[in-house]
C-alpha cells in the first residue's frame, strides 16, 4: 500500500555492461523464481521468463535472481560487448 522504491543501474565496464533493477518489495519465494528461470512448461506468469528464455536464446546467459522474503528482490544481467 504504501509503496516501495525500485532502483535500475546500468554500469559499462571494459568488456561488459552490467544491467541490475532492484527492490525493497516483498521479495520473491524460492519456488517462484525456480519457476521463472525454468524454460520447459509455463505455471503462470510470462514477463521474466519470457525475458530470461530470450537472453539465454540469443546471448547464452540469463538473469541472475538474488532475492529474500520480506526485504526485496534484486535481478542482475551482464551483457558482454563483441570484441
Amino acid at each position: 500500500k504504501g509503496g516501495g522504491t525500485i532502483k535500475l543501474s546500468i554500469t559499462k565496464c571494459d568488456k561488459n555492461i552490467d544491467i541490475c533493477i532492484e527492490d525493497d518489495g516483498i521479495g520473491i519465494p524460492g519456488e517462484r523464481i525456480d519457476d521463472i528461470l525454468e524454460l520447459s512448461g509455463a505455471k503462470k506468469g510470462v514477463g521474466l521468463k519470457n525475458i530470461n528464455r530470450r537472453l539465454l536464446q540469443f546471448y547464452g546467459e540469463g538473469l541472475f535472481i538474488e532475492t529474500e522474503e520480506g526485504k526485496g528482490t534484486k535481478i542482475t544481467y551482464t551483457l558482454y560487448k563483441a570484441v
